[in-house]
């Protein structure tokens, strides 16, 4: 009677204990299920035929990953993305007495992305060798074929890494074709963070592929730009997801005194990758961003921005997690041209200038990077590098641009303008001698009604002064039908920054091929009364000339207009510092607050004993760091008054006292800022006389959806105010 009862019973502690056993780790349960066994073959138990059971799938478990798997190692604390873990689960044939080479399993999961090329490898020995299954379907549902032998314990993990935020990862895993699992060791849920990680150290790099120096004379050419993103591969703090709240900003801009360009994003041009660095578990991707093109090319303010793209990151598959070390890497083409009615002519070497800048934000969590100092394109200093300069002896040849024939291309013809003896720096009140030069090298083609124009310009910080043209003259002329149609007499007067003059026009009817001509003029700048600019050292003047003419499209047999031009500056002697004071009070507290007013007083005076004729009396706001804000709305009035003996300056800024608006942005030079005060011409100061001028000013908060809508800690964000009399 008791053998009976002991063999009856022994079966049905088995299949307890395997349910309940499902908790201990798996040497516990091959130890207890082996006593068990042994008990059966000493014939306490049934016999063989009753006791073939089918494997049994479960004891669901979540382990820290290992490259060389040991016993699982539960994880420290709540989930992270982009670190790999693993799905452990059973398949327990130990009452099974069969063998069957393709068990199918099912392990289903929601938020996980599957490591590849082998994301799951099983074992039969406590993970003294590993094996890997046959996977049907990478899923979800992933689909297993199990080679099991019955008597045996498997252990089997899936490895991979967690997507979503705010919410729980599913996993389930069951016998194929059984109903979906009611058993709790069957089924595992993992909560997430709420948020991406956002805490990281980057450094972006921006190269230009092409050279830097690019020709626009013959019409729009085209630069190569490659942005690098990569994480610092000594960072330490967790991945970041590569997601639709990731983004790169790129955009052109002009440097103060360039020409106005036009920038046109090539859409054929573009890629977008990812690069795994050494130690990553992802693959190479491409085509992991697309760019979203701003409205609007046209680059026409000095010192603003324009031709913006966003590189945006809608989510890749599988994700994409930028562990240390990783990269992606983004090329794109912009062409560069010239705006219709514009010329060559070349004020600022640098021209235009690409700067790319981050922009990570989820709604609630902005980027902190932890690191700016690697961000070399952040840096306004190195517009020279990182974007577009334009070198006037190639802006001059070969010319055309402007042009508007599709046949035979322009002939080449080279303009360069020369300072006779050069040298460092120049004195005022000595003439100084500029040549002229137009060369026809096409080999067998004339141009036509050749028209120059010669300028005279002041350039930034430079103080006001007055000028005389003399000794203009045709050097040479290989056609011998040169002709000098005017020239400037007389006094002139350069009252500002960027004030002009034409001192000099010529014609030639045609010019042969192979032929040039050659023309002189003295320009002699009067000494300034005084620098107003003291603090900027560099006091520069330029001379630039331009000139149209025609060719012959001989494939329609017609006229066609085209242009070429150039440019040279000269750096003057400094002058002794005028004896003038600029005051500013500041009436309320000093910090701004969005959308409250602040108010401050600013007095323009001349303490010296002669008159003084100012161009530019402005106060002007600007953002001074790059990474801010891409711009704020600014309301703001002033009304002015002197004390009598100040003319030619503006009493407000507005009739009836009428809030103007205008934004504040980010500017190299605090001269580029928006302007509160602008008097349209010059404001004469007669000695011992005062303007005083009071300013509101109401800042509104950044755009939500503003693309610099992150701070890092490192970079407190000052919006700066400076007047300036000169």
């Amino acid at each position: 009677m008791l053998a009976t009862f002991v063999k009856v019973l022994i079966p049905v502690i088995v299949i307890s204990l395997r349910a309940l056993l499902r908790g201990f780790g798996l040497r516990t349960r091959l130890a207890v299920l082996s006593l068990l066994l042994y008990a059966t073959a000493l014939g306490l138990g049934a016999p063989a035929s009753a006791q073939s059971l089918p494997p049994n799938v479960g004891s669901k478990q979540l382990c820290q990953y290992e490259a060389t798997p040991t016993a699982c190692q539960p994880l420290p604390g709540q989930a992270q993305f982009g670190v790999v873990y693993s799905y452990e689960f059973l398949v327990d044939a130990s009452l099974f007495s069969g063998n069957d080479p393709a068990f199918p399993i099912t392990e289903d999961f929601t938020n996980f992305t599957p490591i590849s090329p082998n994301p799951v490898v099983c074992t039969s020995d406590n993970w003294a060798t590993t094996f890997t299954p046959n996977i049907q379907s990478a899923g979800p549902p992933m689909l297993l074929d199990l080679n099991v032998t019955g008597g045996q314990i498997y252990s089997c993990r899936l490895s991979g890494v967690f997507t979503g935020f705010g919410t729980n990862a599913l996993n389930n895993v069951h016998h194929t074709g059984n109903p979906e699992p009611s058993d709790t060791s069957e089924r595992l849920s993992t909560p997430l963070p709420a948020n991406p990680n956002l805490d990281a150290d980057f450094i972006l790099e921006k190269t230009v592929i092409t050279t830097p120096d690019i020709d626009i004379s013959s019409g729009p050419a085209t630069a190569t730009f490659e942005i690098t993103l990569t994480r610092n591969p000594n960072d330490t703090s967790p991945a970041v997801v590569l997601g639709p709240y990731f983004s790169v900003f790129d955009e052109m801009g002009l440097n103060l005194g360039s020409v106005p360009l036009s920038a046109v994003f090539q859409t054929g041009g573009f890629s977008c990758d990812f690069i795994p660095g050494s130690n990553a578990t992802s693959t190479a991707q491409s085509n992991v961003c697309t760019p979203n093109i701003a409205p609007g090319n046209a680059l026409n303010s000095p010192g603003g921005t324009g031709g913006l793209v966003e590189f945006e990151f809608p989510g890749t598959n599988p994700t994409i997690f930028l562990q240390p070390g990783d990269k992606v890497v983004i090329r794109f083409d912009v062409e560069i041209g010239l705006l219709p009615n514009t010329t060559c002519v070349l004020s600022d070497p640098v021209g235009a200038y690409n700067r790319a800048f981050l922009a990570l934000a989820d709604g609630t969590t902005a980027l902190n990077d932890t690191d700016n100092s690697n961000n070399t394109t952040l840096d306004v200093a190195l517009n020279a590098t990182t974007g577009i300069s334009f070198d006037p002896n190639a802006c001059a040849q070969p010319t055309g641009g402007g042009g508007t024939g599709s046949g035979t291309p322009p002939p080449d013809l080279k303009l360069t303008k020369t300072v006779v003896n050069s040298q460092p720096t120049y004195a005022w009140n000595q003439p100084i001698r500029f040549l002229i030069k137009v060369e026809n090298i096409d080999p067998t083609d004339s141009v036509y009604d050749l028209n120059l124009t010669d300028i005279f310009q002041n350039l930034a910080f430079t103080p006001n002064f007055d000028f005389t043209v003399s000794n203009v003259s045709i050097v040479s002329c290989g056609s011998g039908n040169c002709v000098l149609n005017s020239w400037f007499s007389g006094t002139g007067h350069m009252t500002s920054y960027s004030d002009n003059e034409v001192v000099l026009t010529a014609s030639i009817p045609e010019l042969p091929a192979g032929q040039s001509a050659e023309f002189a003029l003295d320009i002699t700048p009067n000494v300034p009364i005084c620098d107003v600019s003291s603090s900027f050292p560099d006091k520069f003047i330029q001379n630039g000339v331009y000139t149209t003419f025609d060719y012959i499209d001989f494939t329609t047999n017609t006229r066609v207009g085209a242009f070429a031009a150039t440019a040279v500056q000269v750096e003057m002697e400094p002058v002794p510092p005028c004896d003038i004071e600029v005051i500013k009070d500041i009436l309320t507290p000093p910090a701004i607050e969005f959308g409250a007013r602040t108010v401050y007083e600013v007095t323009y005076r001349n303490m010296g004993a002669r008159t003084l004729t100012i161009g530019t009396v402005i106060d002007a706001l600007r953002i001074t760091v790059p990474n801010y804000a891409n711009s704020m709305d600014v309301r703001y009035r002033y009304d002015c008054m002197d004390n009598g003996g100040v003319t030619g300056y503006s009493t407000t800024s507005s009739p009836g006292g009428v809030y103007l608006t205008g934004s504040v942005t980010y500017t190299s030079q605090p001269n580029q800022g928006l302007r509160l005060i602008d008097h349209p011409g010059p404001v004469v100061f007669a000695p011992g006389s005062m303007l005083r001028c009071g300013v509101e000013l109401i800042v509104e908060e950044p755009d939500v959806n503003d693309p610099y809508c992150f701070s890092s800690v490192q970079d407190m964000p000052f919006i700066e105010n400076t007047t300036f009399m000169d």
